[in-house]
């Protein structure tokens, strides 16, 4: 853990000063950098491109505004088309939002199934049928009626996810996938895929650690790599004008993956931003 996010010099002597106390404390020396980075507590002045000649992080470590964020808020600004984010217009899986209800309004196991079975008639002699106007009564009053008296469910989850959602998940794997992961080991529920690169490279990789990235590529992927201490290298996607797709540079990869200080490539398909798609022999 002693691999510097900043290049030697006047800021990253400055920054070892500010993580000693903390050290002195108990908090891992990766902990206490990020801790400091998110705070804006370290701050870099170095000019010129983010990556040194070898690849080293040299940018300065302060919060900025995302590209996709910037590219939305401009383009609201002034009536554009914004092809930087996608918006989502289809509506959720039923049983998935009917779940979200049952969980909110019946507050435990029980309560939820009791909502399952629930009927029309029921939940009007609830509100106090046989009256004249129940059935001109607000849904929202309806549902007020069916709420469990108890709350098990609205809690502080697991931090890396429900049991019951990590078995799903384990089972879904296996239906589509052919193997099994052990949901208590090998399973972890994240907010989006910001989180799973964030925990992904917190826990499989170590400071100084080189990750292969293919570019062009999301602003997330080398934009974490100081975060925790990584050192990208890049492998251009070059594109193919006349079969209209994105060629990997294969030698290019063999290359950066001989590198013994790689330990890890980020491979998505459909690729971020191009759209490439891996076939077999890639």
């Amino acid at each position: 853990m002693s691999a510097p996010f900043l290049s030697e010099g006047p800021e990253s002597r400055r920054f070892g000063e500010q993580i000693a106390p903390l050290g002195r404390i108990g908090v891992p020396e990766d902990v206490a950098r990020v801790a400091l980075f998110l705070t804006g507590t370290s701050r870099a002045s170095s000019p010129g491109p983010p990556y040194d000649a070898d690849g080293g992080w040299t940018a300065d470590l302060q919060l900025k505004e995302t590209v996709i964020r910037r590219m939305t808020r401009l383009a609201a600004a002034h009536g554009a088309v914004n092809l930087a984010q996608g918006f989502t217009d289809e509506a959720p899986t039923y049983d998935m939002v009917w779940s979200g209800v049952a969980a909110l309004l019946g507050g435990t196991e029980e309560g939820a199934r009791r909502l399952e079975s629930l009927t029309v008639r029921e939940v009007l002699h609830a509100c106090g049928n046989p009256a004249p106007d129940a059935l001109d009564r607000p849904v929202k009053e309806l549902f007020e009626q069916m709420r469990g008296s108890r709350d098990e469910l609205n809690q502080y989850s697991f931090p890396f996810g429900l049991p019951e959602l990590r078995h799903t998940i384990a089972d879904y794997t296996q239906t589509c996938c052919g193997y099994r992961p052990d949901p208590e080991e090998q399973i972890t529920v994240v907010l989006g895929a910001s989180e799973g690169m964030a925990a992904a490279s917190r826990s499989l990789l170590d400071p100084g650690d080189g990750v292969v990235v293919m570019q062009p590529y999301h602003e997330l992927y080398p934009s974490q790599a100081p975060i925790f201490g990584l050192v990208p290298r890049f492998v251009t996607l070059r594109e193919d004008c006349r079969a209209g797709t994105w060629r990997l540079d294969r030698d290019g990869l063999r290359a950066s993956l001989s590198d013994p200080v790689v330990k890890a490539a980020v491979v998505n398909t459909p690729q971020n931003p191009t759209g490439k798609v891996l076939d077999e022999e890639d």
